[in-house]
C-alpha cells in the first residue's frame, strides 16, 4: 500500500502493475497509513481536512471516524490489531481511541515535541514513534516515484500473536497491553476509574460545562481545581448555546457558524448533526429530558421551535420579539424564553403558531408556547432554573 498525490494505492508485491484495491482518494498529500486484517479495512490521516479515516479495501468511498481538527493536523497512525485500539500523534500530543474512534483519550497531551511516524508492537506492549528534533531519520526511495508519501505492506500473516487485551481484558473503555501478561485499563478523557484494577468508567458529575468561541470544554467544580473533565468535541466553529441529557449521556450545542445543532455522547461516541440547514441566530437551547423534546430560540428569524432529541418533527410554537436566553422546567410543563427588542414576526409561520405580541422582558408560557405572560421587564443573558427551590435564576 502507499499513498501518492492525494490517492492511495494497493498493488501486488510481485507484479506490482496488477492494483489489488482501487484507487482511493484523499485531500491531503501527507497521508500516514495503517491497516487492520482481520476486517479488511485500511485506515488513513488527512491532513488537510484533519480528520482520521478508513475504508474496506474493496471500497472506493472513505468514511470519517476522528475529526483532529480541534487538535491539530495528524501526523502518525497506528493499528494494534489485537487490542483493537488506534493511536494517533497530532503535533505535541499523542492520543489512543477503538478502531471505530470511540473512547477518543490523551496519552501524552503538550510535550512541546512534535511526535510522528508511528509504530508498535503489540504482543510486547511497546509502542515508538520519531521526535521532531532527533535527527536520526529512516528514508525509503522508491526507483522512478517521487511521489510516495508513505509505504506500508498489507500482509495478514503478520498481524498475528495476542495479548492480554485480545478479550479486552475485562475494561469499560480502554484495554492497553503493556506486557506480554500485563495491561491497564484506561478510561476516556472526562471519566474517572472505578472497580477492579479500575476497569469501570464513570463519567464526573456535577461539572461545569462551558463553550468559549470554538470549543466545548467541562470544568471540575471543586474548588481551586483545573481539571478538565469532557473531551471537547472536535469540529466546532462556533457554539452559542449547550445543554446536556443526563440519562442518555448526551451533550447537546447550537452551532451559529456551521448552522445546526448537534450532540455527541461524554464519551465521544454517537456524534451525529440532529437540526441542520438552520439559519444562523440560535442563541438559546434547552433540553426537555422528560419529554424526550430539544427547544431553542433564533432571534434572527424571531421563532421558538421544539423538535424530537433525534431531530425529527419540528415546529414552531412561538414568535418573539428577537427571543434569546430559554430555559425548561418538564415536570410543571413550563418554558421560560428572554426578548430583548421588538421585531416583526415571519409572514410564513405555521398556522398552529401561538401569535407574540408581549413587550420584550422573561417570558413564561406552557410548553406548547401557550398561556404566554411577562414575568419580569427585562431583558437577560441567560436562564437557569433552580428546581429545588423552584426559583428562576436570570
Amino acid at each position: 500500500m502507499f499513498a501518492r498525490d492525494k490517492e492511495i494505492r494497493g498493488v501486488d508485491i510481485n507484479m506490482p502493475l496488477y492494483h489489488i484495491i482501487p484507487p482511493i482518494s484523499s485531500s491531503s498529500h501527507d497521508v500516514q497509513l495503517d491497516f487492520d486484517a482481520k476486517t479488511k479495512t485500511i485506515y488513513w490521516t488527512d491532513n488537510l481536512q484533519k480528520e482520521i479515516r478508513c475504508s474496506g479495501l474493496s471500497n472506493v468511498s472513505s468514511d470519517v471516524i476522528i475529526d483532529v481538527s480541534v487538535l491539530g493536523q495528524p501526523s502518525g497512525l497506528a493499528v494494534d490489531w489485537i487490542s483493537r485500539l488506534l493511536y494517533i500523534s497530532s503535533n505535541d500530543s499523542l492520543l489512543v481511541s477503538s478502531l471505530k474512534g470511540e473512547y477518543l483519550s490523551f496519552l501524552m497531551k503538550g510535550t512541546g515535541t512534535e511526535l510522528s511516524s508511528l509504530a508498535l508492537n503489540p504482543e510486547e506492549g511497546k509502542l515508538f514513534w520519531i521526535q521532531r528534533q532527533n535527527s536520526a531519520w529512516s528514508v525509503v526511495k522508491a526507483q522512478g516515484d517521487d511521489g510516495i508519501k508513505t509505504l506500508r505492506v498489507y500482509d495478514a500473516d503478520l498481524q498475528q500473536g495476542s495479548n492480554p487485551c485480545v478479550t479486552h481484558g475485562g475494561c469499560s473503555h480502554l484495554c492497553l497491553p503493556i506486557s506480554k501478561t500485563a495491561h491497564v485499563c484506561k478510561c476516556a478523557d472526562g471519566f474517572l476509574a472505578s472497580g477492579h484494577n479500575g476497569s469501570q468508567c464513570a463519567g464526573h458529575d456535577p461539572f461545569l460545562m462551558y463553550s468559549v468561541d470554538s470549543e466545548i470544554a467541562g470544568l471540575n467544580l471543586e474548588k481551586n481545581s483545573s481539571n478538565m473533565v469532557l473531551m471537547p468535541p472536535s469540529g466546532v466553529s462556533s457554539a452559542t448555546s449547550l445543554d446536556f441529557h443526563a440519562e442518555k449521556g448526551y451533550i447537546y450545542w447550537a452551532d451559529n457558524e456551521q448552522g445546526r445543532i448537534s450532540r455527541v455522547r461524554r464519551d465521544g461516541t454517537n456524534r451525529e448533526v440532529v437540526i441542520q440547514g438552520v439559519e444562523s441566530g440560535i442563541e438559546g437551547l434547552a433540553v426537555d429530558w422528560i419529554a424526550g423534546n430539544l427547544y431553542w430560540t433564533n432571534s434572527k428569524l424571531n421563532l421558538i421551535m421544539v423538535a424530537h432529541l433525534n431531530g425529527s418533527s419540528q415546529m414552531v410554537i412561538a414568535t418573539g420579539n428577537a427571543p434569546s436566553a430559554i430555559a425548561v422546567h418538564p415536570s410543571k410543563g413550563l418554558i421560560f424564553w428572554s426578548s430583548r427588542s421588538p421585531s416583526s414576526s415571519p409572514s410564513n409561520l405555521q398556522q398552529n403558531v401561538t401569535k407574540f405580541s408581549l413587550s420584550y422582558g422573561i417570558i413564561r408560557a406552557h410548553m406548547d408556547g401557550t398561556d404566554q405572560s411577562t414575568i419580569h421587564n427585562s431583558t437577560a443573558a441567560d436562564i437557569s432554573i433552580d428546581y429545588e427551590v423552584r426559583h428562576r435564576l436570570a
